[in-house]
């Protein structure tokens, strides 16, 4: 996958999950904020190990 697409992908998550968040909080919808910690954490995670990889692979 292209870095560009795959970095594309990964803002669109976070956005998503930030949204889920925000709207979870406000409405009271508790597996709706869930979810979206379970997003954003989903993103980090990936966003650390493309930042640590020990070969320097940027794709």
């Amino acid at each position: 996958m292209k870095p560009d697409k795959f970095r594309f992908i990964l803002v669109l998550l976070g956005i998503l999950g930030v949204s889920a968040v925000a709207y979870g909080m406000l409405k009271g919808s508790h597996p709706v904020f869930i979810a979206g910690l379970i997003l954003i954490i989903f993103v980090y995670i990936i966003i650390r190990k493309k930042l640590n990889d020990p070969k320097g692979n940027k794709d």
